[in-house]
């Protein structure tokens, strides 16, 4: 995207949770970018690591360690410099020892993240029934948002809370000021949850599968009002999906997520022109859903001792791979490749396309 800002850079991030002595790479080294006026998708299936990276990039994570590794780049703010000083990972016989103060390096991380939360940096999750308030009528949820924000008071408030009740079709907008959440449905629920996040005007929004409880129609409505309203205030989108349909219709590039590593990275419009794809990458292609793939990724993620490419075992190539490959793909895991065009892809096939 020569043409327009990063707003976020990861770097090698990395999440691991300690499980009774041995660690989950929950998120193992993921890179991405996400660009002003742009939406990059992040798809994988479930336990690829799509939710933790951004809960990550949030600083969400509830549980120690959580991250520690990477870098996570904010515009031209470092938001984990010098946090490896805190908390360092040691890698001895596949086992992994940590060192200092996790809690203190997420304390120190939420303390930085805390200005940039609503006003700068926005997230919408799965769920919209949990995201509003079950006893507040949804008017005053909307005056509290503005106020926080905008500082909104008085007439001008209620005629703002009217105004983007109309934006979202939820009219006559006056009729819809004293419900509560659980009178409105679950596609207006989420379509308020939109209109409440963008309120603030963020420069980024993570939209964490939006429209997973949604049906197709109100799935399309949801989205293409997110999609308006980025045309409009060109801020950034990164959505997770496990949905090739959806990263085909709303997203410029994507991030293809295997067992806590990106695979690939790849300008949309690449990944039905007959590009080179990651293996990976051509399973969920052929995919109508994600949903449909029978072999979790969750093997793969806590087992230390596999070297090489990790995805191998389901690998088709590699099964029909020569000796020398099959060598590489055994012994080494393989980086992001670069083969042009800005497209991105780890697999050992292509080492000899790189750039």
């Amino acid at each position: 995207m020569p043409n327009s800002e990063i707003v976020l850079k990861v770097e090698g991030l990395c999440v691991y949770f300690d499980n009774g002595g041995h660690f989950i790479r929950a998120v193992d080294g993921v890179e991405l970018d996400c660009w002003q006026g742009q939406t990059t998708a992040i798809l994988g299936e479930s336990g690829s690591g799509k939710t933790i990276t951004a809960k990550a990039i949030m600083g969400l994570i509830k549980h120690t360690p959580g991250v520690i590794s990477g870098r996570i780049l904010f515009g031209n703010q470092d938001l984990t410099a010098n946090l490896e000083k805190i908390c360092r990972v040691s890698n001895s016989n596949y086992g992994l020892t940590i060192s200092k103060d996790t809690n203190h390096w997420h304390q120190l991380l939420k303390h930085r993240m805390a200005p940039l939360y609503g006003r700068k940096l926005a997230y919408i999750f799965q769920e919209p029934t949990r995201t509003l308030d079950p006893l507040l009528p949804i008017g005053k949820q909307i005056e509290r948002v503005a106020a926080r924000f905008s500082r909104a008071e008085g007439a001008g408030s209620r005629e703002r809370v009217l105004n983007l009740l109309e934006c979202i079709d939820l009219k006559p907008a006056s009729s819809y000021v004293g419900r509560y959440p659980y009178e409105l449905s679950t596609g207006q629920c989420q379509r308020l949850v939109v209109a409440l996040v963008l309120l603030p005007r963020p420069r980024l929004i993570i939209a964490d599968e939006p429209t997973s409880s949604l049906d197709v129609l109100t799935q399309k409505t949801v989205l293409d009002y997110l999609r308006s309203r980025q045309i409009q205030d060109h801020f950034a989108i990164m959505l997770i999906t496990h949905s090739t349909d959806l990263v085909r219709e709303y997203s410029q590039e994507v991030v293809v997520l295997f067992a806590g590593r990106t695979v690939e990275r790849i300008a949309t419009p690449l990944i039905d022109n007959g590009s080179q794809l990651h293996p990976y990458t051509e399973m969920l292609v052929r995919s109508e859903s994600v949903r449909q793939v029978q072999e979790p990724a969750g093997k793969e993620m806590i087992d230390h001792s596999l070297t090489g490419c990790i995805y191998r075992q389901r690998c088709h190539y590699y099964r029909q791979a020569q000796s020398h490959l099959r060598g590489l793909c055994e012994s080494e895991n393989p980086p992001l490749i670069s083969i042009g065009d800005g497209h991105q892809v780890a697999c050992w096939k292509y080492q000899d396309s790189a750039d």
